[in-house]
């Protein structure tokens, strides 16, 4: 259950007039918050993958452009199992000036991660599942010098503001 740290995440950086863009096969404790977010005046692009769940880069890169605030991705499908291509997705992110958060939900612990070489910001995961911890251990890896919390919507915790 990395869904609390996704929500600090996307709803501590996103504010109205933000541009967001997401994938296709995200788990609905990333669609959900965008959703109702979009209702509330985030711009949302959700990239479509393959019926395998492969995410079409080039139709990634399109869609990610200058003045996108943030990327939000899986690193593994729950429903597929499909590795999403990180490091690419980073440099395109980053490219545009844009802010990458990870979930990495279903491969914490599984799948070995480099947060600083393959370029996430924003890392979410989750203990019960590959790190065999207690269901509500989950935590979030933030990248040093990237992360700016969106001043009009500041991360909160039990309606609080969280100093990260």
């Amino acid at each position: 259950m990395s869904q609390k740290r996704l929500n600090l995440a996307i709803c501590g950086l996103l504010k109205p007039g933000d541009r967001v863009v997401t994938s296709s096969i995200e788990h609905n404790s990333v669609m959900r918050p965008l959703r109702a977010l979009e209702k509330k005046g985030i711009r949302l692009t959700v990239v479509q993958c393959w019926p395998d769940g492969r995410l079409d880069l080039e139709a990634f890169r399109e869609a990610v452009m200058i003045g996108t605030r943030l990327v939000v991705v899986t690193h593994a499908s729950n429903v597929t199992g499909t590795i999403l291509p990180i490091k690419e997705i980073a440099a395109i992110t980053h490219q545009a000036g844009a802010l990458l958060l990870v979930d990495c939900a279903q491969t914490a612990g599984v799948i070995p991660l480099d947060q600083p070489a393959l370029g996430i910001d924003l890392l979410a995961f989750t203990g019960h599942k590959g790190l065999y911890g207690r269901p509500e251990l989950e935590d979030w890896l933030l990248r040093s010098g990237r992360y700016q919390p969106a001043a009009a919507n500041p991360p909160r915790r039990y309606g609080q503001p969280v100093r990260i």
